[in-house]
């Protein structure tokens, strides 16, 4: 069977796809024919509308509580975070000093025990106030243990601060450290009498044993410190003013400090969300240098290499369309009251990429349409018709990727988690106004900017006209001089020849051959059809997508606090020695509620039996209910319903139960009998069962299904600890990832098949799409990425711009001419390739300045991005075509239909015209000079409508 055996397509689906097809372009060339005749009123309104979104920034909200972005709403866990908050407070701020010595020997001696003073008596010898604007609220000052009549901070168990170092073994007094030898320092830590109380792997990491189990060094010492939290939530955010200025204060303090033989790291609550905050505040330049990387590369890829067609000035239009549609997108966020987050701070990037990809497919057809209507011979077309044509094309184009990306953000926001759905509303907003500014307020700078060339005014300096005549399509204007024909193509590609000079304002540039991205493209589409370059094309193909599959495979989820920091972070190197020295299981609190607690002694005596013996828990056990009874029975008291608190008090009063004062929460201290608040008892899982994200799903899941063994439905006892709030997160994205996938994919078909009306050429198109993505996750595996709240919202993205690589090929393809399906290809990738390879080079511009971001979100997007951009221009330009030559339908999509017939002869009666008044105004001013080019003719409509326009411009 030949190319051109037609093939039995649903003429259902095509139908109603040409009754659709033809629908848009009328549309889209009734708004390039409003824009081309009213393009500053069509500025002016797109201004000024965008601005009125711009007050939705009134209602802006933000949130940066951990809580409310990165966590499932609504959920178990969530819920029983709130009790445990208000019933015993936030969570303590925890504190703590790592000191290694220098030379990474043995941290065993005195004399680093005498630095690590030194770093103690650091922290608690300072105080500070609260933070500026709280200091009435929080007046005084604030300490470690009241230094110096301050207001004290540190969490208390009885009359003691709640710490724990290397010095509670060996006194906290300089005098006798100092005096104290290597020898006496590890009989103490081999004494049991003295240690007995203390976890000594928790305050010296890497402990070394000699054969009979002495101690006999260590690697890092450790201290440990619990602050009362005092925190409030103000706009969104939780803050502690009292707390937060301090630590910064105490941690500056101690890095500064000049340690001769050891290496301290500080780590504080607030040191985190600092150092976090300077690596965002350190990538904002790598905006304003995607902005000039794009400018310069978007004038170059447009431009025309002189004086007039530099395109630089509608560069410039380009970035200026991307900041409106910034500000519309966020105003009108903000006026729908949808948070901002630190995740949305990477959109700007997202809206600079897509806004100059739309930017190139406008203006590379608009100079398509110049070229081809020269050709034709009708070089005196007015601006506001070559918009016409224009939008009719290339709005139908950019209409299909941005409806495909707001559909798949769409989808993205359907999530549960906060953060990401937030992202995805704003990244559709952006995606709308990126849409709607370039075919109104871009589309008039391309008008305006026509008038601007043709009036032969330098790009940068209009204010005045060049006496030497500068052509777009010089090659164009000879051919038509030497023999009068515009359709010879002999002529028309005979640059050498040419009688015009191509004048260049850098160097040697006009030496370029003219439209040499399309040229290129034009090659390529013919190598392409070639058997041998199909053949290499698709064993590389294969052999990348099975590599790719393997990877996608492999991709899991993870996630660690320590990737948000930047890697020149000093808290690097905490984690690292966390890691390293410190790894110990994750703590599991069994709480119980306002319950009657007498009754339910068999249940909590359970629980305290779990904690010992489930596979999953170390076996560790910190209770107050089991040694309650064993209590009461030591001492024969008779406990009842009636007695029960006030024995359970008096319990709490005694030697043997004060340490567990700290476990209970009265309604009212001074009268026991009104019962508990809350208790709790804490264990700990084992590393193993909690040592990646899918291990900390199932051990959430185990303990509540052993507690439900215990406790049936009541929800009164149950089992938490706060990092539940993330594995609830890991339970629900790993699903939701794959479930965006699969419904944007779907999504993404059906409105491929509505307007690309042949399911061959669709799916085709599909397949690449999927092909895509399948790439992309495998490389994210190889490039060390997981599947993690941040890689989801950036893989919904890539879908969209996967689509946009592989549709603008296949609507060229449909809309292509060419008899047979190899000439299709060729015909497509010379009219749209170079505008599609553009707009993915200059997303990776927008990208590229992120490279070496310091930022975990940052650093992710260039990664995803720069896959994205690479693999999706090859599946868009390369293996699409070559699919689409074998497995590619033969026919055309029917465009033309009466409307345009007329219209067809419209604008060659309208030509005919302009050439008739051409010469008549020649004739009668005695001009015989004769004309340079057809193209460079006066522009004219039938009553001067350009010249005016042009002169209009002028004046303003």
């Amino acid at each position: 069977m030949t190319d051109r055996t037609p093939q039995r397509e649903c003429s259902c689906l095509a139908n109603c796809s040409r009754v659709i097809q033809h629908g848009l372009e009328k549309i889209f060339a009734k708004i390039g024919n409003v824009v081309g005749h009213h393009p500053w009123a069509t500025i002016i309104s797109s201004v000024a509308i965008t601005l009125l979104f711009g007050f939705g920034f009134l209602n802006w909200t933000t949130e940066s509580r951990v809580n409310k972005l990165w966590i499932p709403q609504n959920t178990e866990a969530e819920a029983q975070s709130e009790w445990v908050s208000d019933t015993f407070g936030f969570e303590t701020r925890t504190e703590q000093i790592l000191l290694r010595p220098k030379d990474k020997g043995n941290v065993l001696q005195v004399k680093y025990v005498k630095e690590y003073w030194t770093a103690h008596y650091l922290m608690v010898n300072y105080s500070s106030r609260a933070l500026p604007g709280f200091e009435e609220e929080f007046n005084g000052t604030y300490s470690w243990d009241g230094f110096n009549g301050s207001n004290s901070m540190c969490q208390r168990l009885g009359p003691f601060c709640n710490m724990e170092s290397i010095l509670d073994l060996v006194g906290y007094d300089e005098d006798i450290i100092d005096h104290m030898t290597d020898e006496t320092l590890l009989a103490i830590l081999n004494d049991p009498n003295i240690t007995m109380e203390h976890d000594l792997p928790s305050i010296i990491g890497g402990l070394q044993y000699d054969e009979d189990g002495e101690i006999i060094g260590g690697a890092v010492l450790a201290g440990s410190y619990k602050v009362e939290a005092a925190t409030i939530d103000v706009d969104n955010s939780f803050i502690d003013p009292s707390r937060e200025e301090w630590e910064i204060e105490v941690a500056q303090r101690i890095l500064d400090y000049p340690f001769a033989q050891s290496d301290v790291v500080p780590y504080f609550a607030q040191a985190f969300s600092e150092e976090f905050g300077k690596a965002i505040g350190a990538d904002g330049m790598a905006y304003g240098i995607g902005c000039f990387l794009l400018i310069t590369f978007t004038a170059i890829a447009l431009g025309k290499r002189d004086y007039v067609h530099s395109m630089m000035g509608l560069a410039c239009c380009a970035i200026l369309t991307v900041g409106l549609s910034i500000l519309g997108s966020y105003g009108l966020a903000g006026a729908m009251s949808i948070i901002y987050t630190p995740l949305s701070t990477s959109l700007p990037f997202l809206v600079l990429g897509l806004g100059v990809d739309d930017a190139f497919i406008i203006a590379g057809e608009f100079q398509q349409q110049i070229k081809d209507h020269l050709l034709k011979g009708q070089a005196n077309l007015p601006a506001a018709d070559l918009l016409e044509e224009t939008m009719k094309h290339a709005g139908v184009s950019i209409l299909i990727t941005s409806l495909t990306d707001v559909v798949a953000f769409g989808i993205g926001a359907s999530t549960v988690l906060p953060a990401l759905q937030a992202f995805c509303l704003y990244a559709a907003f952006g995606v709308f106004f990126v849409f709607t500014l370039n075919v109104t307020f871009f589309a008039a700078c391309v008008v305006i900017d026509h008038r601007r060339a043709m009036a032969n005014r330098p790009d940068c300096c209009c204010c005045f006209k060049l006496k030497e005549t500068h052509y777009m399509f010089p090659e164009l204007v000879v051919s038509t001089q030497t023999d009068g024909r515009s359709d010879d193509k002999e002529n028309n590609n005979n640059d050498n020849n040419s009688a015009v000079v191509r004048h260049s304002y850098c160097c040697c540039l006009h030496k370029l051959p003219t439209e040499a991205s399309r040229k290129m493209f034009q090659l390529i589409g013919e190598k392409l059809t070639q058997l041998p370059y199909k053949i290499g094309i698709m064993t590389i193909f294969t052999g990348m997508l099975a590599v790719s599959i393997y990877g996608a495979l492999q991709l899991k989820q993870d996630f660690k606090i320590e990737w948000f920091l930047p890697d020149s972070s000093y808290l690097q190197e905490y984690y690292a020695w966390q890691d390293e020295f410190f790894q110990t299981g994750t703590p599991i609190f069994i709480y119980s509620k306002d319950i009657d607690y007498f009754a339910y002694k068999d249940e909590l005596l359970d629980c305290n039996v779990l904690l010992h013996n489930a596979s999953y828990l170390d076996g560790s056990a910190y209770d107050w209910h089991l040694p309650f009874w064993r209590y009461v029975d030591s001492y024969s008291i008779a406990v009842t319903e009636d007695n029960y608190y006030q024995t359970l008090q008096g319990f709490l009063y005694s030697s043997s139960g004060g340490q567990y004062n700290g476990l209970i929460a009265w309604k009212n201290a001074t009268n026991p009998a009104d019962g508990l608040k809350g208790a709790f008892m804490i264990g700990g899982y084992k590393e193993s069962a909690v040592i990646d994200a899918e291990a900390q799903v199932d051990a959430m899941y185990a303990i509540r299904e052993d507690m439900e063994t215990i406790v049936g439905d009541n929800s009164d006892i149950f089992g938490f600890t706060f990092q539940m709030l993330f594995w609830e997160q890991y339970a629900v994205i790993a699903v939701e990832f794959y479930r965006n996938l699969v419904l944007a994919i779907c999504v993404v078909f059906g409105i491929a098949l509505i307007l690309i009306p042949k399911i061959s050429a669709a799916l085709l198109v599909l397949f690449t799409v999927m092909c895509t993505i399948v790439d992309v996750l495998g490389f994210m595996w190889f490039w060390g990425l997981t599947i993690d709240a941040v890689t989801v919202c950036y893989t919904v993205i890539a879908i969209g711009l996967a689509v946009d690589y592989s549709a603008h090929v296949g609507e060229g393809f449909m809309l292509s001419k060419a008899p047979t399906k190899p000439e299709k290809v060729i015909d497509a990738l010379y009219r749209i390739g170079s505008s599609v390879f553009n707009g993915a080079f200059s997303t990776f511009l927008a990208v590229v300045a992120m490279a070496n971001s310091q930022t975990y979100v940052f650093r992710v997007f260039f990664r995803q991005f720069f896959l994205v951009t690479l693999i999706g221009s090859w599946h868009g330009l390369i293996v699409l075509p070559v699919l689409l030559s074998w497995f590619g339908p033969n026919s055309s999509v029917d465009v033309t239909d009466e409307d345009e017939e007329k219209e067809d002869e419209k604008q060659k009666s309208k030509q005919k015209e302009i050439e008739e008044e051409d010469a008549i105004q020649k004739q009668s001013e005695g001009d015989t000079e004769k004309t340079a080019t057809i193209e460079m003719n006066t522009v004219k409509t039938e009553q001067d409508e350009d010249v005016a326009a042009a002169n209009e411009d002028e004046a303003v």
